[in-house]
């Protein structure tokens, strides 16, 4: 939440910064972009940090009563997956990437540990980002001991 003048300005910059660096913003928000330190003090100031908001990304409106936000991870649920149902999540995963997606590519990333990128340039729908990653189990808690 944004209270403070100043740091809509910081904002303004590390996001752009964020964002000239390749950065995907994934976030939630009780507000429309448009809405956003609605009746502050100097608005006027805050006003380019929404305009790159709008410009950089991808607004959705989920459009439900309920804030998953407030919710414990009890309620939300956690559901294990098994052998019978990898089939079903790769072909989630293709239906979101895309038929067409290029050869993987091992990236180094941190302490040894490599992540399979895969650089979709095929994809033509504007909600569906060209890069995606796919993690194993190793890959997400690295390798068992």
């Amino acid at each position: 939440m944004v209270t403070d003048v100043a740091d809509a300005l910081i904002l303004n910059r590390l996001f752009r910064q964020l964002f000239s660096n390749g950065v995907i913003l994934v976030s939630t928000s009780n507000r429309a972009p448009d809405n956003l330190y609605e009746g502050g003090l100097q608005r006027d100031l805050f006003l380019p940090f929404i305009a790159t908001l709008k410009e950089r990304c991808i607004v959705h409106q989920i459009g439900s009563s309920i804030d998953y936000r407030k919710m414990t991870s009890a309620e939300q649920g956690f559901y294990f997956i098994g052998k019978d149902l990898s089939g079903f999540l790769k072909q989630k995963f293709q239906q979101l990437i895309g038929e067409q997606t290029a050869s993987p590519q091992e990236v180094e990333v941190v302490m040894g540990r490599t992540l399979q990128m895969h650089n979709n340039k095929e994809a033509k729908n504007r909600n569906r980002s060209n890069l995606h990653v796919k993690l194993t189990t190793d890959q997400k808690t690295g390798p068992s001991t």
